[in-house]
């Protein structure tokens, strides 16, 4: 069928971001009949057998853009900054030297490749052995992985040398997640016992669930990307995991993947906090999108 919906065709639709885009314009113009259409249209839908409705309170006001499908992914999948055998970037070296100069916790990593395999092999290795020091270390690896925000909110208040406070929630959350297979109330449960930790928010939070359980990351760059806003709730994160698997199958990526890609492209023309063009004249791969997301 053709890639446009209207009120015509919505009833055969399968394209859940486009349908959603309809009813957010049927809502502004008071449609209230092709709003139906949509909200009856999504319940029908299955994404891996599970529904999509609508009806939930957390989903309300939270629609992807559907600009967002048309970008390039695999050409933004290796621009990524915080990918690959180029040198740490600037906010990774601050946080390394921040680490080691305040906090006495040494590490000397050249490359994001390099430093990926490290928090790999300390996530793998935990996960055989239950030591615990694997567990730390894994957890400062993707501190210092995040950049100098993740040194900022938990290393300066206080909360990384009361390990009694903050390890043993660490440590649980590690125990209900899973590297191959979660459903919505294992991320939940994980989820929410990361953001219990005093200085972790949903930004850092879920760069823990990317190397423990292969989930993407769902930080405020990407948030205001996909819905104009700083999500915090965990409900929000599961919404954004069926839109990534939405983007997946459009992309035929994966959902780290197509994660990767998005934060490449929002890097490339975007502030970190706000939907503002890092240059007037923004020209390149997909710069037309960027313009119609900037307006």
């Amino acid at each position: 069928m053709s890639q446009f919906i209207t009120k015509e065709n919505v009833h055969e639709a399968t394209d859940v971001s486009r349908i959603r885009n309809l009813m957010a314009n049927a809502e502004r113009l008071g449609e209230a009949e092709l709003v139906l259409k949509c909200e009856q249209r999504i319940s029908e839908l299955q994404i891996r057998g599970k529904s999509l409705s609508t009806d939930n309170k957390s989903s309300k006001g939270l629609i992807m853009r559907g600009e967002l499908r048309d970008i390039d992914f695999n050409y933004w999948l290796n621009k990524n900054s915080y990918y690959g055998d180029a040198p740490l970037n600037k906010s990774m070296r601050t946080a390394q030297t921040k680490m080691k100069k305040d906090f006495g916790i040494t590490y000397e990593f050249i490359s994001c490749n390099e430093l990926i395999s490290e928090i790999e092999a300390s996530v793998s290795g935990y996960r055989k052995s239950l030591d615990e020091n694997l567990a730390i270390k894994a957890f400062d690896l993707i501190q210092l992985w995040g950049g100098g925000m993740g040194v900022k909110g938990f290393y300066y208040s206080g909360t990384r040398g009361d390990l009694q406070c903050w390890l043993p929630l660490y440590l649980d959350f590690i125990n209900k997640i899973d590297s191959e297979e979660n459903d919505a109330v294992a991320i939940r449960t994980a989820l929410d016992n990361l953001l219990g930790i005093k200085g972790i928010g949903m930004s850092f939070g879920t760069k823990h669930l990317k190397f423990w359980a292969k989930l993407p990351i769902f930080d405020d760059r990407i948030s205001l990307l996909l819905y104009s806003k700083k999500c915090k709730k965990v409900d929000d994160y599961l919404i954004f995991l069926k839109d990534m698997q939405l983007l997946s199958e459009v992309s035929s990526l994966s959902i780290l993947e197509v994660e990767r890609s998005l934060f490449a492209f929002s890097q490339n023309y975007f502030k970190n906090d706000k939907l503002v063009l890092l240059r007037e004249q923004s020209l390149g791969v997909d710069s037309e999108i960027a313009l119609a997301i900037a307006n």
